[in-house]
């Protein structure tokens, strides 16, 4: 319940409606302008403003659906839902990585004159490649991948 409701504040954040953000995370951040800039540093923020960037308005209904679909342990759900730092520890038979992970895992370095690697952006992606058992269901950032390396070698 508690992404549930980040996501909702988030989404009241985003649209000016204070007296509707109810995560304290949300609260104590206080403006949209506030959590972009948090955003920066932040891959977990940055993947919420992605998704309120794209569900907008659509956010209040679907997070109540998603509460009125009830809540149970993870041991008894036929699907499970997790972010990458949450998941760091465990493994699952089957694992289908979703697409909001960071677009870019390199920038160039003007000062280097080279391409540089986003270490903990590739040490959060091999976490997640790493929780499946049997089947992993990759995502576009793993088509990336040899690009990326041609930029570096």
């Amino acid at each position: 319940m508690e992404s549930i409701n980040l996501l909702e504040s988030a989404w009241y954040l985003s649209i000016g409606q204070m007296q509707q953000v109810r995560h304290p995370t949300m609260t104590l951040i206080g403006d949209w302008n506030s959590l972009k800039e948090l955003s920066e540093e932040d891959t977990d923020l940055k993947v919420l403003i992605k998704q309120v960037d794209k569900y907008n308005s659509a956010i209040p209904g679907i997070c109540d659906e998603l509460r009125s679909a009830g809540e149970m342990p993870a041991h008894k759900a036929d699907i499970l839902l997790s972010t990458v730092h949450k998941a760091k520890g465990m493994q699952w038979p089957v694992v289908k990585l979703a697409e909001d992970f960071p677009e870019e895992f390199l920038y160039f370095s003007k000062k280097e004159r080279r391409y540089v690697v986003k270490k903990a952006e590739v040490f959060c992606l091999y976490v997640a490649l790493t929780r499946a058992e049997d089947k992993l269901y990759a995502n576009s950032t793993l088509s990336r991948i040899k690009h990326w390396k041609e930029l570096i070698d």
